[in-house]
């Protein structure tokens, strides 16, 4: 079995390359909303606000390195979404300007901290929209990032390792 980095173009075999009996958050979660997660097995098309425009969007901000309109747009789109009177129980948004930009530059530039004020107002904005339609205290929310905002000077490939190791890096998921 072939290797693949899913964070560019073979993104597109992650939930192939998913076992299919293995659940995911957006089975588990009744009516789910996608934005930008990379993870869109059995999601409606109506459910991922990703869906219009995120190749392009991600690809010029990859090439300018100015990612913070995919943020912006994801923001709009939630916003959209909230507006619109759906009722959900689960969404899952990627803002990934934080991450991009504390890579590319540095965790204390000012790129990277205008990315977190666009993240910052984005919750502040949708918690007083829940709180005014009376539904933040039903609410959980979660945020989570992937290496703490080091900078990476470093890369341990876990995918490099389980093939050392003599595993088969596709079939441990």
């Amino acid at each position: 079995m072939a290797m693949r980095s899913y964070c560019g173009p073979e993104a597109g075999w992650f939930n192939a390359d998913m076992p299919g009996n293995k659940p995911t958050l957006f089975d588990l979660c009744g009516e789910s909303y996608n934005l930008y997660n990379m993870i869109t097995r059995d999601i409606p098309d109506e459910y991922d606000l990703r869906k219009k425009g995120k190749s392009w969007l991600y690809t010029r901000a990859h090439f300018a390195k100015r990612h913070h309109p995919v943020d912006l747009q994801g923001h709009e789109r939630i916003m959209q979404m909230l507006s619109s009177g759906k009722d959900f129980d689960f969404l899952f948004a990627v803002f990934p300007s934080v991450d991009w930009d504390s890579h590319y530059h540095h965790i204390r530039d000012q790129r990277t901290v205008e990315a977190y004020q666009i993240a910052d107002n984005s919750i502040g904005e949708v918690r007083a929209f829940l709180e005014k339609k009376g539904r933040w205290d039903d609410t959980l929310f979660l945020m989570t990032s992937d290496h703490g905002l080091t900078p990476s000077y470093e890369h341990f490939d876990l995918g490099d390792w389980i093939t050392e190791q003599g595993l088969n890096r596709l079939a441990i998921l």
